[in-house]
């Protein structure tokens, strides 16, 4: 014997597959915060406690589920067929109000708007704080290597990694003791100005921010990756947490981006250029912040264009997946994009010809009056 197990909004219920008969059922509680609250973690793929219960009072039988979220469930099935009972507009039978429904909706439409808002606006400003982040390293990177090659410069030339030379000056200061504890220096001779006691010690200070900051940017892109995986999964396997994340930036939220054109998609970010386009009669641009991408700014220029469309096309169907549908469709979406990238790579392997310029002509010279 198979049972079904269908969640409405207002309870989860068991019912026989043959008769259609409700065996069981467990009805949520009559608050509209709790059944708001039970709405939101079914529309993140969460299983309720009420379809946990269920599940393992009738562990004996076969259960088929309508919901790809419930196949985290135990032995569950999922019914492939379009038989669907409905038990949304039942919800009278069971002691609901029409009054009490349309306040769970009006609820469930506001906590969905504001907390999507809020997600959206963390994503911009969480790839606005790694820029600046970056930014301040690489100043700041640039000012230690220029203090401190005043006492020993042959240091800056041997360590490239701004984190691995703040690391050094850091932990072991002046010329001398580098050189009598890395091995790897114990053949330099520094051409540099002897250095204080308190002068290194203020280095060395500075050298500690300089690694601190680095290990802010590393906490700021660990917490956007999670943040993207969680908003924005297919997008985020598609180009990564943080083009991505530049991708809704600019285009203000999630939902606004998916209700692109691929082409407006493919110049986002490239306003300028655009808008110099259209008043100046420039020539157009082929691609905006997707530049980022690796099969973008890696290919030769005479296949940027036709790259950029490609993925432009496939991040229009990502973020409508993310924004409405809520499917993982990302690994055949870069599937299909990578085998584009590679129908492009052959059959436009070498530039296009450039065009031949015509002849100036020869102004006529006016006679002389």
């Amino acid at each position: 014997m198979a049972y079904k197990m269908i969640t409405a909004w207002f309870g989860t219920f068991i019912i026989d597959s043959d008769s259609g008969e409700i065996i069981d059922k467990k009805l949520f509680p009559r608050d509209i915060e709790e059944i708001v609250d039970r709405l939101i973690m079914m529309r993140s793929g969460d299983i309720l406690e009420e379809e946990r219960e269920l599940r393992e009072k009738y562990s004996d039988y076969k259960i088929f589920v309508h919901e790809e979220r419930l196949l985290k469930l135990e032995n569950v099935e999922l019914l492939g067929d379009k038989l669907f009972i409905s038990m949304n507009s039942r919800f009278e039978e069971y002691g609901f109000s029409k009054e009490f429904f349309q306040k769970c909706i009006m609820e469930y439409s506001r906590r969905l708007t504001s907390e999507q808002a809020a997600r959206d606006r963390y994503v911009s400003q969480a790839i606005s704080a790694l820029d600046d982040i970056i930014k301040i390293i690489n100043l700041m990177a640039e000012r230690l290597r220029e203090w401190y090659s005043v006492h020993f410069p042959e240091l800056s030339s041997e360590v490239d990694d701004h984190e691995e030379f703040a690391r050094i000056v850091y932990e072991f200061g002046d010329y001398e003791t580098i050189r009598s504890r890395l091995e790897r220096f114990s053949n330099l001779i520094s051409s540099g100005a002897p250095i204080g006691e308190e002068d290194i010690q203020i280095i060395r200070l500075f050298a500690k921010y300089l690694l601190d900051m680095i290990e802010l940017r590393k906490s700021l892109q660990e917490y956007l990756e999670s943040l993207m995986k969680d908003i924005a999964p297919n997008l985020t396997h598609l180009l990564g947490a943080s083009l991505a994340a530049r991708l809704i930036s600019h285009a203000g939220n999630l939902e606004r981006l998916a209700t692109l054109p691929a082409s407006s998609i493919q110049v986002l970010g490239a306003e300028k250029a655009l808008f110099r386009h259209l008043r100046r009669g420039a020539r157009p641009p082929k691609h905006g912040v997707i530049f980022m991408h690796p099969y973008v700014h890696g290919s030769p220029r005479w296949q940027r264009g036709k790259i950029a469309r490609a993925l432009a096309t496939k991040i229009a169907i990502a973020a409508r997946a993310d924004a409405f549908t809520k499917q993982f469709i990302a690994e055949k979406l870069k599937e299909d994009f990578e085998k584009r990238v590679a129908e492009i790579k052959e059959k436009y392997r070498s530039p296009p010809p450039r065009p031949q310029r015509g002849k100036r002509k020869m102004r006529r010279k006016r006679p002389k009056r």
